[in-house]
């Protein structure tokens, strides 16, 4: 014979265990079925006036699962920031990388466009994301005059509408190239003044950040190991030296992720997404600092279970309010360190 007392703390225990969405959903399913059925086995005799309040109370209850699933499981976007682009000096038109983070939960994909300050716009593109995660949305500015206190913004138009604050003024100097010298007329004549020697070539080296004094800003200065390539699938450990000014708070938190970037010719300027954190407590004032980010190797295991196969990595630092040791908002997030940029892959 099957024993039957343990059924009903089963069931109880598989209705703990649902969430609430699901379980308003089945509750106003049961409703709606003694409205619709009436009697049932004999056992349940509502009446008509019992019938119907109960199609009243099923159907509540079922409008109330779908729009408490809506709420808990839809795209969300949390947060948008934009990267203070750097003023630049050259020949126009100028193509000036744009990027932009946009924090998000769910699973869906995130419409965008930049703003820039002359009243031009990019086009919108499309960024897709898994989980709840931190995405990084590149962008570019072709310039084609002189912009003094230019600006750039974020603009998100779905899956709902929010957009960054103006990013921090810079300058684009459009300078006209020099002009070529006249034609020299008839056979040119040969130096008598021997030719010089090429320049010595010049090691490639990491390009130095700069702290600026009077902001906040953060140096990467050194990351160890500097092999171009790494092998997906084998987590290793990059040891960095940082240095950093913190002038807005007595107190704050950094964080260092790093950014994964799918397989595209852009490299690390790409669309990619932040995965691996981690936290340090800064003080006001100029500091250095050394810093361990294990990099989990494109195993799914930092991105919600998806991996990318093959594409780049690099490192993005930010800075966030420092809530009783916690991580509160987010106060600077200084973009993409194109000089360390791995590419990774089978």
């Amino acid at each position: 014979m099957m024993a039957f007392d343990s059924v009903p703390g089963d069931i109880l225990k598989i209705l703990s265990e649902m969430s609430w969405d699901t379980l308003l959903l089945l509750v106003g399913l049961a409703f709606v079925a003694v409205a619709i059925l009436g009697n049932i086995s004999g056992k349940i005799s509502p009446g008509k006036g019992g019938r119907i309040a109960a199609g009243i109370v099923g159907a509540g209850l079922f409008a109330g699962g779908f729009y408490y699933h809506y709420v808990t499981h839809s795209p969300r976007v949390t947060a948008v920031e934009i990267v203070p682009p750097q003023s630049a000096e050259g020949a126009c038109p100028q193509n000036i990388a744009l990027q932009g983070v946009v924090d998000v939960s769910g699973a869906g994909s995130v419409i965008a466009y930049f703003e820039f300050s002359n009243g031009n716009a990019s086009a919108s593109q499309v960024t897709p994301f898994q989980q709840s995660n931190s995405l990084i949305v590149p962008g570019v500015w072709e310039v084609h005059e002189t912009q003094k206190g230019a600006w750039v913004r974020l603009q998100v138009v779905a899956p709902e509408k929010k957009a960054s604050g103006r990013s921090k003024a810079f300058t684009i100097t459009c300078v006209s190239p020099e002009p070529a010298g006249p034609p020299t007329r008839g056979r040119a004549q040969p130096s008598m003044q021997p030719a010089s020697p090429p320049p010595p070539p010049v090691p490639s080296q990491p390009l130095k950040h700069a702290l600026d004094t009077s902001s906040n800003s953060v140096a990467l200065d050194s990351v160890e190991p500097s092999g171009p390539y790494l092998k997906r699938g084998q987590p290793i450990t990059f040891n960095m030296q940082v240095s950093y000014n913190l002038v807005s708070a007595d107190s704050a938190i950094l964080s260092i992720s790093a950014a994964q970037f799918s397989n595209s010719p852009m490299g690390c300027g790409g669309g990619g997404e932040l995965t691996d954190p981690v936290q340090l407590p800064i003080s006001r004032g100029q500091h250095e600092a050394k810093v361990s980010l294990t990099w989990s190797g494109d195993t799914g295991a930092s991105t919600k279970g998806r991996v990318f196969g093959s594409g780049y990595l690099s490192f993005v630092l930010m800075f966030w309010t420092n809530s009783n040791g916690s991580r509160g908002e987010r106060i600077n997030s200084f973009g993409i360190y194109k000089e360390y940029c791995y590419q990774f892959g089978p």
